[in-house]
């Protein structure tokens, strides 16, 4: 995508919500660096992030919240995960 984006193939991302792009900070300020050189507008559908109507205020506020969900989600899975494994059982 972000090749895609240096290359001027789309002019718009649209995402169901923040949490497609935030999972990893580092890789979602990159994306929103090349996004802001070269033009191009970030939307959400729950109404978060809407470059076109100049709401991008809470970026990084979001890309926080949604990087912690996503590696306490991991590490919740991975303990049920372990606790199956403990039990004989399969995934």
């Amino acid at each position: 995508m972000i090749d895609d984006a240096e290359k001027g193939k789309f002019d718009c991302i649209l995402a169901k919500k923040m949490s497609r792009i935030a999972r990893n900070g580092e890789l979602a300020y990159k994306i929103k660096k090349v996004l802001l050189s070269n033009n191009i507008d970030f939307i959400t559908l729950n109404g978060a992030i809407n470059t076109m109507e100049d709401n991008s205020d809470k970026f990084g506020i979001y890309t926080c919240l949604y990087e912690e969900e996503s590696k306490r989600i991991s590490t919740h899975i991975k303990t049920a995960l372990e606790q199956k494994a403990l039990k004989g059982e399969f995934k």
